[in-house]
């Protein structure tokens, strides 16, 4: 597996006006893994 190095990444705190934008960010990347699988108990 080829890792790439990252440089400059910056962490910042999340606030409450980023809430929606993170739960459209993890809502597209799971729901090819719902569609495949179907775990309704796990997904929100």
């Amino acid at each position: 597996m080829n890792e790439k190095k990252l440089k400059n990444v910056k962490l910042i705190l999340a606030t409450v006006e980023d809430a929606m934008e993170i739960h459209r960010i993890k809502y597209e990347a799971f729901i090819p893994l719902y569609e495949k699988y179907g775990d309704d108990e796990t997904f929100v």
